[in-house]
């Protein structure tokens, strides 16, 4: 009986170890993946400020373009 009982106790002892290295390893896959969507999240903030600023000078482009193109006509209207 007593043999029974150490037994017992051992493995309460083993099950609960092996529970706390279970929780422990998930904590730190759930940090991992907090820094990874963090790093993330500001790789695809920078990519959208870079978007947009392409975006912005290629309109500014296209505008001044057509400021140069009405000018010309203009000017040849002049002439």
């Amino acid at each position: 009986m007593r043999k029974v009982k150490i037994e017992t106790r051992e493995l309460e002892t083993l099950k609960k170890r092996m529970s706390e290295d279970v929780e422990k390893e998930k904590q730190e896959e759930l940090e991992k993946i907090k820094k990874e969507r963090k790093a993330l999240e500001a790789r695809q903030k920078n990519f959208n400020l870079v978007s947009n600023t392409g975006k912005r000078e290629r309109e500014e482009i296209d505008q001044l373009k057509k400021d140069f193109s009405k000018m010309q006509a203009d000017s040849e209207l002049k002439q």
